[in-house]
């Protein structure tokens, strides 16, 4: 387990998943979202993300033609003060290619993790095993958060 402590202070990049679950559901591990998500509204860890977890979190929503969703996951992306919405820049298409040359990573992930080295964040939340064992960070899987 990973005490919710250990996010405190740091610049941590959230992965997709971690959007999708808690803005479109994943009940099994409500109790680590509510604390990844507290933690944001008390402004307790600096969080960021890139934008492209805003093309892969409208997937559902479009697909579903859930118009009311699609606003919801766009607002909270876009207008959340307390979330750093990263571009999508050539340094970090560049990083993402090292990255995939330097590993088996799709490249949406090595995207997500150039943005993560260039933005300077020091812990990559996810619950994503393979993204986990990639990179020279540190990660930590949602479901190994500390519950409250």
């Amino acid at each position: 387990m990973v005490s919710s402590e250990r996010l405190k202070g740091q610049r941590v990049y959230l992965d997709t998943n971690i959007f999708i679950y808690h803005l479109i559901g994943y009940e099994p591990l409500r109790p680590q979202l509510d604390v990844v998500f507290g933690l944001i509204d008390r402004e307790e860890f600096q969080a960021v993300t890139s934008e492209l977890a805003l093309a892969e979190i409208l997937v559902k929503p479009f697909r579903d033609g859930n118009s009311d969703q699609q606003v919801q996951c766009r607002d909270f992306l876009e207008s959340n003060p307390r979330i750093k919405l990263h571009p999508i820049t050539r340094s970090i298409l560049i990083s993402a290619a090292r990255i995939r040359a330097e590993s088996a990573l799709k490249l949406a992930d090595a995207i997500h993790l150039g943005t993560a080295q260039t933005a300077g964040c020091t812990i990559t939340l996810t619950n994503d095993l393979r993204l986990a064992t990639a990179g020279n960070m540190e990660f930590v899987l949602l479901s190994d958060v500390e519950r409250v």
